[in-house]
């Protein structure tokens, strides 16, 4: 045993990749060009209705900014919460808190009975709507009328994440802490033009934000004749071009951006394990996993020969192509923070992958030997641990060398557990005396 591990030990350091991280986050979700959002404020139902429904047709979403006091069944379709959920059912929107009353915070005054009904515009209607919303963590907020004050400020930033309050305009990658509670919208309505052109005019916003990679929050409100309102043929037109740029942008709901970039913000990314045969990654964050446990894409540098990689993350297994980047090989691929440790491992050919399971280990109490079988091509990890979890040893072993000594071993119980290159893994209890 004791010739046998240095030469082991010096196989793996000559077969290790560099030891830095060769793993970063994308700053767009899918590594896309850029962000769009798409927000409709003060909850008119057959406006929802319209956009639910186009967003189904071409496969994309959106957000509702909702008023708890507007959700009073006088409309039609009427408006009630069950009406509302019945839409987020389909999965197309979530929900933004614009108030209860859709009261300018400006106008509330600052005596305490004025604080506490403040309050109860910003952080009690989050939790009205958290408890009529099942499902919803309702962490961003549209303030109404676009109205700011110190105080509301103060609140919204107890309990929600992000909030469209800022001024006209597109917003970065990676909002600094001041800018989450300021973030510039661009609305769909102009005071010179008439309605025929309202979509030309907002399909440009598309091609400015994706050609200087920034993030855009769209505002709307109805369809057909009302304040600010925009016809439905004109939305469906300018749908249908955001649509067709989807390999540039990133079409997503106001939530699901503001979990990514927090993430993305807040995330560690560690490679605890890098050989030629395997690359282990740790990504964690420390926020709130109940709130953000949104994917995240990930770009790690990976050995040219590995021309498919299988990705492994828990129970979720994906397969996918490298791309070339200035002659280096990458991989592009989503992995949850906190969710356990991500594996790469490079992905035999179908008939050969086939060939092998999982490797088997029996252990030879006459030579006190780990014995190993179905063991593909390449190096095989094998992690020993103790009785107590302490790790003993990390070893390789291969088709040429399938055996592990362990006479130098004092007599216990211990765990073995060995990973193969095509991602298989196994765990094996034996006792020696």
């Amino acid at each position: 045993m004791k010739k046998i591990i240095p030469a082991i030990f010096i196989l793996l350091t000559i077969c290790t990749l560099p030891a830095r991280c060769n793993t970063s986050i994308c700053p767009v979700r899918d590594n896309k060009k850029a962000v769009y959002t798409f927000t409709a404020d003060d909850g008119f139902t057959n406006a929802a209705v319209f956009f639910n429904n186009e967003f189904k047709r071409l496969d994309i979403c959106g957000s509702l900014a909702l008023v708890a006091k507007w959700i009073n069944g006088t409309q039609s379709p009427a408006s009630t919460y069950p009406f509302w959920n019945a839409l987020l059912a389909d999965n197309r929107v979530d929900i933004i808190n614009h108030s209860r009353s859709h009261v300018k915070f400006s106008t509330i005054s600052n005596n305490p009975s004025g604080q506490d009904s403040l309050f109860n515009e910003i952080n009690g209607n989050q939790s009205v709507f958290r408890a009529q919303f099942p499902g919803q963590h309702i962490i961003t907020i549209a303030n109404p009328a676009v109205v700011n004050t110190t105080a509301a400020d103060v609140l919204i930033k107890q309990s929600h994440y992000a909030a469209r309050n800022g001024g006209s305009g597109y917003n970065t990658l990676s909002p600094n802490d001041s800018e989450w509670f300021k973030l510039n919208m661009l609305a769909n309505y102009f005071a010179s033009k008439g309605r025929a052109a309202y979509s030309t005019e907002i399909n440009k916003y598309v091609d400015n934000v994706i050609a200087s990679r920034q993030w855009l929050i769209l505002l709307a409100h109805g369809i057909g004749t009302g304040a600010n309102a925009m016809q439905d043929t004109a939305f469906t037109r300018h749908f249908e071009y955001v649509a067709s740029k989807r390999s540039d942008l990133w079409i997503a709901r106001f939530g699901d951006v503001t979990r990514y970039f927090r993430e993305k913000q807040n995330a560690s990314i560690i490679t605890t394990d890098s050989t030629s045969s395997r690359i282990v990654i740790s990504l964690t964050h420390n926020l709130d996993v109940r709130i953000f446990n949104y994917p995240l894409t990930l770009k790690t540098r990976v050995p040219a020969s590995w021309t498919t990689v299988s990705v492994t993350q828990g129970t979720t297994v994906v397969t996918v192509k490298p791309i070339i980047e200035s002659g280096l090989s990458y991989v592009i691929y989503d992995a949850l923070p906190n969710a356990g440790p991500v594996v790469l491992t490079p992905q035999l050919p179908s008939g050969l992958a086939s060939t092998y399971a999982k490797p088997v280990v029996a252990f030879n109490t006459d030579t006190s030997s780990l014995v190993f079988g179905n063991l593909p091509p390449g190096d095989t990890s094998v992690f020993v641990f103790d009785a107590t979890g302490r790790s003993c040893c990390r070893i390789s072993v291969s088709s040429h060398s399938p055996a592990i000594s362990f006479a130098a071993f004092p007599g216990g119980i211990y765990l073995a557990k060995c990973q193969s290159p095509t991602g298989e893994s196994s765990g094996f209890k034996f006792f020696k005396k």
